[in-house]
C-alpha cells in the first residue's frame, strides 16, 4: 500500500505544479510578445481584442479573443488577416526557467485578404520595421520556433488589380512547420476554389531567408484535381522571383476550368485532350516575366521543343515562343459532316452544326513561330511545316511560310477572329499539288490524276461548319497540266451519244484544265472552265453548292474538230445532284438543235425564193411575205383602174 500512496502523492504534486504553472503564465505578456514580434517581422500591427486566457490541454498555451493583422496602407481599412481566435503554444521547460518560447500558433476561422495593386505592389510584401523593434527582431524571432502553426476552416481571397481577376479559396486548412530558423520550413495547404479542391505543398530552406523574402532552395507543388504544377530550385517572394526546374500536368480540363472560372473547353485530339505536360527550366523575374528554356511540351501524341517568354502583367498574358515538333505533328480537323439528319436537303447528312467556340483566342496574346518535319491533319498527310502565329486581342493570324503537301507546296495566311459571331479568312497559294493522293485522302476518290496550281481567297463566319460553308464568299483560279480523269470517257460519249461511258475502265486524258471562280453565299460559280485534250475541247459553266453540297454544272465538249477549229461533234453533258451521287446526262436535245436551226433556215430561204421576197433588216419571213403581197395588190389594182 505504501507504494500506491507514493504514486498518488506524486500525481497530486504534479497536478499542483501544473496548476501553479498555469497561474504563473503571464498571459498578457505572452500576447504582448507575440504582437511585438509580428510587428517587428511584418511592420503590421497585430490587434488582440478581448481577454487572454491560459490553457494546459493538449499543451500549455495562451488563447486569445478575435485578432486582426493590419493591411497595407494602400489596401483599405479591412485587415489583411482576421480570425475568431489565436492559440499560442508555449514551451513548458522554458516557462519553468522563466523564459517565454513560442512553439506553435493556431488561427481559428481566419480570413486572409491578399491583394495586388495595379502598379504591382502586393499587400503580402511584409517589410520589417526600421525602428528599435526591428533591431530586436533577430532576438524575437529566436523566441518563435514553430513546431506547428495551423489554420483551421479559413478563407483566402486574392484580388489582382493588374489583370482584374479575383479568386476565393474557402475551407482552407494549413499547417506550417518551422522548428529551426536555420533549417527547413514546410507548408501544407488545402482548400476549395469554386467547388474544386486545391492543394499547395512547399518546402524551403533556410527558414529565416524564407521569412525575410530572400532567395531560398525550395520545392513547390500545386494540385487541382489531376492537374499538377511542380517547381524545384531557387525561390524568393519579396519580390517574387524563381529559377529552377518546372513541371506542369494540365490534362484535367474540368478542374482547371473551375479554378480559372472558365467554361470547360472541348480540347480536340492533338492539343491535350488526353495528355498535356510541360517540362523545362523556368526563370521568374520580379516584373512577373516568365522565361522557359529547353522545354518539352507533350500534347497527346505531339512532342514539341519549346522556348518561351511569357509576360503575365496586363489584361491578358503575352507569349513569345518557338515551337519545334520532334515528330509528325498531329492536328485535328473539325468534323465535316454531322450525323443523320444534321444537314438540310443534302445527301450525306450535311455539314456539322456543332458550335465553333473561338473565345479561347481571347485568353492571351502571342507571337509564336513553329516548325514540324511532317503534319497529319485529319485524313491528310503533309510534309515539312514552317510558319508563324500572331494572336492579338482575340484575332489569330497564321502565316504559312512553307507547307509541303502532295508533291507540292501551300503558302499564304489563315485568319480567325473571335469578335462578334466569329469569322475566318484564308488567302492561299498552291503549287504543283498532286490531286490524286489529295482527293483520295479527302474524299476516298482517286479519279483525277494531275497537278494543280492556283490561288484562293475566301472569307466566312464561324458559328459552325454548316454556317461557314453556307456563308462562304471569295474567289480564285486554278490550272492543271497534263492529266487523266478516270471513270468518265467524254470522247466515247460523243462518238456514240451514249451516257454509259461512266465507271470502271473509262477515262478522259487531257492536256490542260483551267478556270476561274467566284463564291457567294456558299455557292461556287465557274463559267470559264476550259479543258484541252487530244481530239477534244471542253468548255464548262455552272455552280457547285459548297453549303448545300449540290452540283449543277454543264460541260460542252467538242470532239473530232478540224485543224482550223471548225466542224466536230458536240453534245453537252449535264452533271447534277448531290456530291455523294452525281448524275451524268447527255443533252441530246442540244445536239439536234443546230440541225433543226439549219433545216429551218434552208426552208425559209426556199419559201422566200418562191415568194420572191427578201426579208429586210429586222423583218421576219412572214412580214416579208405580207409586204410582198401588199406590193403586188397595189400593182394589180393600178392596172385595173388604168393607172
Amino acid at each position: 500500500m505504501r507504494w500506491i500512496v507514493r504514486i498518488l502523492s506524486g500525481i497530486v504534486m504534479l497536478l499542483l505544479i501544473v496548476a501553479a504553472t498555469l497561474f504563473l503564465i503571464p498571459t498578457e505578456e505572452v500576447a504582448r510578445i507575440a504582437a511585438r514580434q509580428v510587428q517587428a517581422t511584418t511592420n503590421r500591427a497585430l490587434t488582440i481584442e478581448g481577454p487572454v486566457k491560459a490553457s494546459f490541454w493538449p499543451g500549455i498555451a495562451v488563447e486569445t479573443s478575435p485578432v486582426r493583422l493590419a493591411n497595407a496602407e494602400w489596401a483599405g481599412e479591412a485587415p489583411m488577416i482576421e480570425a475568431e481566435s489565436l492559440r499560442i503554444s508555449l514551451d513548458a521547460a522554458s516557462l519553468l526557467r522563466g523564459d517565454i518560447r513560442i512553439t506553435g500558433l493556431e488561427l481559428q476561422a481566419p480570413r486572409l485578404r491578399l491583394e495586388r495593386h495595379k502598379d504591382g505592389r502586393a499587400n503580402w510584401d511584409l517589410v520589417p520595421a526600421t525602428s528599435d523593434a526591428a533591431g530586436d527582431a533577430p532576438a524575437a524571432r529566436r523566441g518563435i520556433l514553430l513546431s506547428e502553426a495551423r489554420i483551421t476552416d479559413g478563407e483566402l481571397s486574392f484580388a489582382d488589380g493588374v489583370s482584374g481577376a479575383r479568386y476565393d479559396l474557402v475551407h482552407v486548412g494549413a499547417v506550417l512547420r518551422l522548428p529551426d530558423l536555420a533549417g527547413p520550413a514546410h507548408l501544407a495547404l488545402t482548400g476549395q476554389v469554386r467547388g474544386q479542391r486545391v492543394a499547395v505543398d512547399l518546402s524551403a530552406s533556410p527558414a529565416a531567408a524564407l521569412l525575410s523574402g530572400d532567395m531560398v532552395t525550395a520545392k513547390i507543388n500545386l494540385a487541382a484535381g489531376r492537374n499538377a504544377l511542380g517547381f524545384e530550385g531557387s525561390f524568393g517572394h519579396t519580390p517574387l522571383k524563381a529559377d529552377g526546374a518546372l513541371h506542369l500536368d494540365a490534362a484535367d480540363h474540368a478542374a482547371l476550368a473551375a479554378v480559372l472560372g472558365l467554361p470547360v473547353p472541348e480540347v480536340p485530339p492533338g492539343f491535350g485532350a488526353r495528355q498535356a505536360t510541360l517540362d523545362g527550366r523556368a526563370v521568374l523575374s520580379p516584373d512577373l516575366r516568365l522565361v522557359l528554356r529547353d522545354g518539352l511540351l507533350i500534347l497527346d501524341d505531339n512532342r514539341l521543343r519549346v522556348n518561351a517568354d511569357v509576360q503575365t502583367a496586363g489584361l491578358r498574358p503575352s507569349v513569345a515562343a518557338t515551337l519545334t515538333a520532334e515528330t509528325a505533328l498531329v492536328v485535328p480537323l473539325a468534323a465535316g459532316h454531322g450525323g443523320a439528319g444534321d444537314g438540310q436537303g443534302s445527301a450525306g447528312g450535311g455539314w456539322s452544326k456543332a458550335p465553333i467556340d473561338l473565345s479561347p483566342l481571347k485568353a492571351l496574346n502571342a507571337d509564336i513561330t513553329f516548325a514540324a518535319p511532317a503534319v497529319t491533319a485529319g485524313p491528310f498527310r503533309l510534309g515539312t511545316l514552317r510558319g508563324r502565329l500572331a494572336l492579338t486581342d482575340g484575332r489569330a493570324v497564321v502565316t504559312l511560310s512553307e507547307l509541303a503537301a502532295y508533291d507540292g507546296r501551300v503558302s499564304g495566311t489563315v485568319i480567325a477572329n473571335s469578335a462578334g459571331r466569329g469569322s475566318a479568312r484564308a488567302d492561299l497559294v498552291v503549287e504543283d499539288l498532286a490531286l490524286q493522293p489529295l482527293l483520295r485522302d479527302a474524299a476516298g476518290s482517286d479519279r483525277l490524276l494531275a497537278s494543280v496550281n492556283g490561288t484562293v481567297s475566301v472569307i466566312s463566319s464561324t458559328a459552325s461548319v454548316h454556317d461557314m460553308m453556307h456563308r462562304l464568299q471569295g474567289e480564285g483560279r486554278f490550272s492543271m497540266g497534263k492529266g487523266e480523269l478516270r471513270g468518265l470517257d467524254l470522247l466515247g460519249m460523243l462518238r456514240t451519244l451514249d451516257a454509259g461511258y461512266v465507271g470502271e475502265g473509262q477515262k478522259t486524258i487531257f492536256d490542260s484544265v483551267s478556270t476561274g471562280f467566284s463564291i457567294a453565299d456558299g455557292v461556287l460559280r465557274a463559267d470559264d472552265l476550259t479543258l484541252s485534250a487530244p481530239y477534244l475541247r471542253v468548255a464548262g459553266t455552272g455552280t457547285v453548292g459548297i453549303g448545300s453540297q449540290i452540283l449543277d454544272y454543264r460541260l460542252v465538249p467538242v470532239a473530232l474538230q478540224n485543224t482550223d477549229g471548225t466542224g466536230g461533234l458536240s453534245v453537252p453533258l449535264k452533271i447534277t445532284g448531290p456530291w455523294a451521287a452525281p448524275r451524268f446526262q447527255l443533252d441530246t436535245g442540244a445536239l439536234a438543235k443546230p440541225k433543226l436551226d439549219a433545216e429551218r433556215a434552208r426552208a425559209e430561204r426556199r419559201l422566200a425564193e418562191r415568194l420572191g421576197a427578201d426579208a429586210e433588216n429586222g423583218e421576219t419571213l412572214e412580214d416579208a411575205a405580207k409586204r410582198k403581197l401588199e406590193t403586188e395588190l397595189r400593182r394589180g389594182l393600178g392596172k385595173l383602174f388604168g393607172n
